[in-house]
């Protein structure tokens, strides 16, 4: 991958090891962990891989969090999703600089990675919690705020349903993440647009997750 790829999914995998679990803390016990200044860490190290018949050398990263870090318990919804946001942009404030030096990506693009993967965080914690309105709620109440890196107007969810065409009975309906970022996956040598890519259409990306729950739910 190019060097704006690699910044890409680089701080894709960050901003989800740090925001899921902050998201399900959040739903499971109402409290946001202060990992601000010293409470939590990354070190890269290279890893040779092998894989179905490949093998090649990538860098794997160990997050590393503070275990005895403590935690806020924010009174109501909107100081919930403000202490989130806070903690989002003090973790990842220093990272986007850096990345944005090393890479050539601007800040803004970066910026509409970390609101993806928060999105995404949420909605993998609704998900299992059985909470799906709930966390895509505070997903957008964590990225949309005025004046925040994270509000984009795009980083959100995309509900698609199906139905049977004879009786129009609905088979099966879900909430996807939709993007506001681009991860680059399309500059890979045998790549392409994600089925939301921001690049995409919406006409074009309801079609393509269609045809994906048609097959998961196809009779057999």
């Amino acid at each position: 991958m190019d060097r704006k790829a690699g910044a890409a999914f680089f701080l894709s995998h960050l901003a989800l090891a740090l925001l899921h679990p902050v998201a399900a803390m959040a739903a499971l016990h109402g409290v946001v962990p202060l990992l601000h200044g010293n409470g939590a860490a990354l070190r890269a190290e290279f890893h040779d891989w092998q894989h179905a018949g490949r093998s090649g050398r990538a860098v794997r990263l160990h997050l590393l969090v503070d275990p005895g870090c403590r935690t806020t318990a924010p009174e109501g919804e909107e100081a919930l999703r403000l202490a989130i946001h806070d903690l989002a942009i003090a973790l990842l404030s220093p990272v986007i600089p850096a990345l944005h030096r090393a890479s050539g990506l601007s800040a803004g693009a970066l910026w509409r990675i970390v609101a993806d993967m928060a999105c995404l965080a949420f909605l993998r914690v609704g998900e299992v919690l059985g909470e799906d309105e709930a966390q895509r709620g505070r997903a957008i109440g964590v990225t949309r705020r005025p004046g925040s890196p994270l509000n984009n107007g795009r980083s959100g969810f995309l509900h698609v349903a199906l139905h049977a065409p004879e009786t129009a009975r609905l088979i099966a309906e879900r909430w996807f993440l939709q993007r506001g970022g681009c991860c680059r996956y399309y500059t890979f040598s045998d790549g392409q647009k994600c089925p939301t890519c921001v690049l995409r259409p919406e006409a074009e990306q309801r079609a393509i997750l269609a045809e994906h729950l048609a097959a998961l739910h196809a009779p057999g």
